[in-house]
């Protein structure tokens, strides 16, 4: 008998404010801004739409994979709101992951469905004694590390310790609001002094993330000397014009100067200047080395924005552009983008070695 399979909906940053925001009618600006605030676990089912892209796998691929829990001290962003971050480890071995896609149109918008498979059980890596390194995977905006199972197993695959986490208010961690930035890179910061005690990590740390988490991954390193560097896919640079974009995708009859006041009220509510919550604007003081990935179809993170950040970032960075994808597919195209990815990381580990397919 087959396992049930699980199901993870992959929608665009703040879709679900948004939605209730469309559900709410014309609120103020202010308004929108909390609800853009509050942790999007919060939500119920009902309001998120319907996704344009899914993940499906069964529940066996995370076999053998506890899920742990951590208490993050509360952020002076967010005084009185720790969270309690949820997050798995995935040892290095040979899981062979596999994603297979199926695309359609639906009323004349991209659809996908990407089917994710592991070996199971992974069998030891031939002739790996260590570790080559850890890698660090944060998702985007309203998902949850099951979002990055795909390039979590693809890591451990290469050799590499991978470390999933639910984000504040996401998935199965704690948390009522989110600071879309200043708040998580605290978290994180907490998250990784409780990860390497006892026994330190392996070296180097690379952090993987997608959208929102792409973001937050160029952002963290850039603040924390302990990362190695960052591997950025659909980041954007901006946050205002980041909601902007997603409300003219995806919520076209939210007025768009309640969305514009909105994106100005948050820092306001979270007490900081616009520019705390840009990631472009906080690459100092230690600019990230990284590469960034882009595609040509994506409205949010559109390649000209992700050259922003490339421009902020250290020498050696790299920006690598596909053509086709939305940006909600991009993460999930590890046929194109799996091929840089993999030689980045094996040039931030001088301890890798080729490895026979």
């Amino acid at each position: 008998m087959q396992p049930p399979r699980a199901f993870t909906r992959v929608p665009l940053a703040l879709l679900i404010a948004l939605a209730a925001c469309l559900l709410g009618g014309c609120t103020p600006g202010t308004f929108l801004a909390h609800r853009i605030l509050r942790a999007p676990n919060s939500y119920p089912d009902w309001i998120a739409p319907d996704a344009r892209v899914l993940l499906d796998f069964q529940t066996n691929v995370v076999m053998g994979l506890p899920r742990h829990a951590f208490q993050a001290p509360a952020s002076p962003i967010l005084p009185g709101d720790p969270a309690r971050l949820a997050y798995r480890i995935v040892p290095p071995a040979a899981y062979r992951p596999v994603v297979l896609a199926s695309n359609w149109t639906h009323r004349g918008r991209p659809m996908s469905e990407f089917t994710f498979t592991r070996q199971v059980p992974a069998p030891p890596i031939d002739g790996l004694q260590q570790p080559l390194g850890t890698v660090v995977l944060l998702h985007g905006y309203g998902l949850s590390q099951g979002s990055m199972l795909p390039w979590a197993f693809l890591c451990a695959d290469l050799g590499w310790h991978s470390i999933l986490v639910d984000l504040r208010g996401h998935g199965r961690s704690t948390g009522r609001r989110v600071s879309f930035g200043p708040a998580e890179v605290a978290d994180l910061d907490a998250l990784l002094g409780h990860l390497d005690h006892p026994r330190p990590l392996p070296r180097p740390i690379v952090v993987l993330g997608v959208s929102f988490g792409g973001s937050l991954a160029l952002r963290w390193v850039a603040q924390n000397p302990a990362l190695d560097s960052a591997i950025a896919i659909a980041p954007y640079p901006r946050l205002a014009p980041a909601i902007e974009r997603i409300r003219d995708d995806f919520a076209p009859g939210v007025p768009r100067f309640i969305v514009r006041a909105a994106a100005a009220a948050i820092p306001g509510i979270l007490g900081l200047h616009p520019s705390d919550l840009d990631p472009v604007a906080n690459l100092n003081p230690r600019p990230p080395m990284a590469l960034l990935m882009a595609s040509d179809h994506d409205v949010i993170a559109p390649p000209r924005d992700v050259e922003q950040l490339q421009l902020g970032c250290a020498g050696g960075s790299r920006l690598h552009v596909v053509a086709g994808p939305t940006h909600e597919q991009l993460p999930f195209q590890l046929a194109s983008l799996a091929p840089v990815i993999k030689p980045w990381l094996a040039s931030r580990s001088p301890s890798a070695t080729p490895r026979a397919p």
